[in-house]
């Protein structure tokens, strides 16, 4: 009798406690957002396949800087563009909000993206002084390397599965796949390394570089070569940082050249004041017999403000993913209205929650750049600035710049 009765408290003090914690979790289903597309895909297909800006648009316009959307199988995130919301989780809050674990695995499994022969050509001369021969030749094997690397789809996939894998497991699939995706991941994986060996060689034939050179491989041949245990590098280290550099250039220096030169090309007149303010600095370098130098670069006001509207209007990674590490609040610089009609300015959000910041409608919002926001205006950085929160993002690992 006792045994059923403890057993009854037990079973009744369960049923309470789960139904407090679904109680008192915080929820955003009073949040508005688009139904959605698939439950396997959830809207991140849309976001991931659509052009840039596409999905953004409509949702903002149809729910403002913030909606529900969802994510594969079914599960809640929240699209955020509003700036006040996206500063305070990029900046204020420190680490309080982490990158969300499946892209994390994922960057195991695909080393975060992927090159094209034009991207890892660029790279290479740029900061290695290496000539792969990519463009020459679509043959090169460091060029096959990065061709086609991973499909979109297959991408998305990966990034969904990932969230399940622990790091061994996900090197494990890594190592021994034996599918053709995960075959074409190795093969990238061995050339790359291969190419880098070859560039740390090359330098450290040459004699170890004087320390007044700066170019990337002679840093890390200097630091493979240092007498101090705290700054010296093993071969294996280095190999694999000239390998993360290459990955990191992704897609985004041939989308950051390939959309400069479109905007060159439609607008001729900034095509003109850009060769002139260009060739005016060539003039000044070599009148005292020298080269342009970075500091030269970071000199001439419209090229930079030309660079800067280029990543405003076409930004390179135009969303990032975080999750808060617990309950928070998000401040919004305008309110939204719920599903129920209630107006808020600020917005809980729970532990682990996906939050995707949307870089390219925040680029675009007409109340911080203005009624001319779509048009591609470099001498809106010229003249005097208001005082705006601007957001531009340049990569997945550089800081947000607020101005």
């Amino acid at each position: 009798m006792e045994n059923r009765i403890a057993l009854s408290v037990l079973a009744g003090s369960l049923v309470v406690y789960l139904l407090y914690r679904r109680w008192s979790k915080i929820s955003i289903s009073d949040v508005p957002g688009p139904r959605w597309q698939s439950f396997w895909t959830g809207n991140i297909k849309q976001l991931r396949h659509e052009e840039v800006i596409t999905m953004d648009t409509e949702w903002q316009t149809n729910f403002g800087n913030v909606a529900r959307i969802w994510y594969p199988f079914g599960r809640e995130a929240l699209w955020i563009s509003d700036p006040q919301a996206m500063k305070y989780i990029l900046q204020k809050s420190g680490y309080a909000f982490e990158k969300i674990p499946e892209r994390r695995i994922a960057a195991k499994l695909i080393g975060d993206g992927g090159l094209d022969g034009a991207d890892a050509h660029v790279i290479s001369i740029a900061l290695f002084g290496y000539r792969t021969g990519c463009l020459e030749n679509e043959d090169n094997e460091l060029a096959k390397g990065y061709m086609n690397f991973l499909p979109s789809s297959l991408r998305l996939m990966f990034e969904t599965l990932a969230e399940y894998l622990t790091v061994p497991i996900a090197s494990a699939l890594y190592l021994n796949l034996p599918t053709r995706v995960a075959a074409k991941l190795r093969f990238n994986r061995n050339v790359a390394h291969r190419v880098a060996e070859e560039l740390l060689e090359t330098k450290l034939s040459q004699g170890l570089p004087r320390t007044d050179k700066r170019d990337l491989m002679s840093i890390f041949a200097q630091a493979c070569k240092s007498m101090h245990a705290h700054s010296r590098m093993s071969r294996y280290e280095v190999i694999s940082q000239v390998r993360t550099i290459m990955f990191a250039g992704s897609e985004t220096t041939t989308n950051a050249l390939s959309f400069a030169l479109l905007e060159l090309a439609k607008y001729p007149h900034y095509q003109r004041r850009l060769r002139s303010e260009i060739r005016a600095m060539e003039e000044t370098v070599r009148a005292r017999g020298d080269e342009i130098s970075p500091a030269e670069v970071e000199a001439m006001p419209f090229l930079q403000a030309f660079i800067k509207e280029v990543l405003r209007l076409h930004p390179l990674v135009p969303y990032m993913y975080r999750q808060p590490v617990a309950n928070d609040i998000i401040p919004l610089s305008k309110p939204i209205t719920t599903r129920s009609g209630q107006v808020i300015h600020e917005l809980p959000v729970p532990a682990g929650l996906r939050l995707v910041l949307s870089i390219p409608s925040c680029n675009r919002d007409k109340d911080i750049w203005g009624e001319d926001a779509e048009i591609f205006n470099p001498d809106r950085y010229l003249i005097p600035p208001r005082e705006r929160t601007i957001v531009i993002e340049h990569s997945e690992n550089c800081s947000v710049s607020v101005h």
